[in-house]
């Protein structure tokens, strides 16, 4: 498969250099509109919409779905009104709204109104999704569901399912049952939707209060409900408890994506934004203040060692071991904090047994800080170095693993309690915080154990 998308995509940089965007287009109508997608992303702009151009509404709008971000806002602006109308309005609503939410206000404002003179419901539907926070259930729900009243016949429902586009059924997993008020009471699997008895009434076949997510839950909460109870697609309600739409498992996987990679880029020092950014001058701005922070812990480690070098001079084997000390602890704390964030994010974390968590790190500190800082003392005292010297290494490296261990477990609980983001507490934080209380530790020890002046 990989082979013939290379192979593909060839053909398409040859059509293109051709100025053959109508080839282009004939060869992505072939693929899936992730791989299209994946193949246009190499192109420039004008390009793109060279080839969209010779697309299909429904085949373009599609691939214009799997864009990313940081590219639509530019390919939108080369597009006319009426075009991206017609794409739109192929989508479903949750994807329409991601594309419009990209689009300056101005545009977004022009495009809905247009949207409106063709299809009136899409406009409202998709001027409702666009009032819901980015993060939040609403902002990922879409408007497309079904939903029948509780007294009505089993027949009558299957009578009219049947009316729909297929394209339109595939993805939906449940019939949402609803009261005279439009309240969720119940949901009916399709697949026991048919197998019922015609005559029977929605309420008789139904399952009662069925799993729901209010509008403006965060979305990585309503991933982890997804995860813990292996759903594929659930009920959306307003605070009234009024059915309003539906998440599925796609937009779900999404959600988890795109937190995975804020939270790789967080763990770097960085901001998921800069993916695929060309301006260095913006790049450079999301990393610099990161930098600055370990710049500044390891102006306190230069400090902490300038503070010992008379120790330095007397015992220069010491100098030598303080990248091992340092690496060692940095390595034990981030280690340890990628664990502990991985869990927070998935919701494993169990808080009411913290403690248990918190001593577990810390036996699991000591035991590995004895182990390295022994191997570290034998290797030492076998080459002829002077035991004392070995010893204290040993005993330093051992503690600087147990501190390490120690704070990465702690910070990241301390900020998840404060409500922010525990990934911000990897990369620089963890490091540069290590490699201070690392050397305070090791010169420290050396200090006492070694009798210098």
């Amino acid at each position: 498969m990989i082979e013939d998308l290379k192979s593909l995509f060839e053909q398409i940089v040859q059509h293109i250099e051709e100025d053959d965007p109508q080839g282009a287009a004939r060869l992505l109508a072939e693929v899936t509109p992730a791989d299209a997608a994946d193949v246009l992303r190499s192109f420039n702009h004008e390009q793109k919409v060279a080839v969209l151009r010779h697309l299909s509404a429904d085949t373009a709008a599609s691939i214009l779905s799997e864009l990313d971000e940081r590219s639509l806002p530019d390919l939108l602006d080369l597009l006319e009104d009426k075009e991206i109308v017609d794409m739109l309005d192929e989508l479903d609503s949750d994807d329409a709204a991601d594309v419009v939410a990209q689009m300056e206000d101005d545009q977004a404002e022009r495009v809905v109104d247009l949207l409106d003179q063709v299809d009136h419901q899409d406009a409202l539907e998709l001027s409702e999704l666009l009032r819901y926070p980015e993060d939040s259930a609403g902002g990922v729900m879409a408007k497309e569901f079904l939903s029948v009243r509780r007294d009505q016949t089993i027949g009558s429902v299957v009578a009219a399912l049947r009316k729909m586009d297929e394209e339109d059924l595939v993805s939906h997993h449940f019939a949402f049952v609803v009261d005279e008020q439009d309240r969720l009471v119940g949901q009916i699997p399709l697949l026991k939707l048919l197998l019922a008895d015609p005559l029977a009434r929605a309420e008789e076949v139904m399952t009662p209060d069925p799993l729901a997510v209010e509008v403006m839950m965060d979305q990585e909460e309503v991933a982890q409900l997804f995860r813990k109870q292996d759903l594929l697609s659930l009920a959306v309600v307003d605070a009234n408890h009024r059915l309003i739409g539906r998440i599925t498992v796609d937009d779900v996987i999404d959600v988890m994506t795109d937190e995975a990679a804020e939270d790789m880029a967080r763990f770097a020092g960085s901001s998921e934004e800069e993916i695929g950014e060309t301006s260095v001058k913006l790049i450079s701005r999301a990393r610099l203040p990161w930098l600055l922070l370990g710049l500044g812990g390891e102006m306190i480690s230069a400090l902490v060692i300038s503070g010992y070098q008379e120790n330095l001079r007397e015992r220069v084997i010491l100098a030598f071991f303080i990248p091992l000390v340092m690496a060692t602890g940095g390595n034990s704390g981030v280690q340890t904090s990628a664990n502990l964030i991985r869990a927070l994010a998935m919701g494993r974390f169990d808080r009411f047994r913290a403690r248990r968590h918190i001593l577990r790190e810390i036996g699991v500190g000591i035991l590995n800080g004895f182990l390295l800082g022994s191997l570290v003392a034998i290797i030492l005292v076998l080459t002829h170095q002077d035991p004392k010297v070995g010893m204290v290494i040993g005993l330093s490296l051992a503690c600087v693993v147990l501190v390490a261990t120690t704070v990465g477990t702690i910070v990241p609980l301390i900020l998840h309690a404060l409500k922010i983001d525990p990934a911000l507490a990897t990369g620089p934080f963890i490091t540069t915080s290590n490699d201070v209380l690392g050397l305070l530790v090791y010169l420290g020890l050396a200090h006492k154990f070694l009798g210098f002046i």
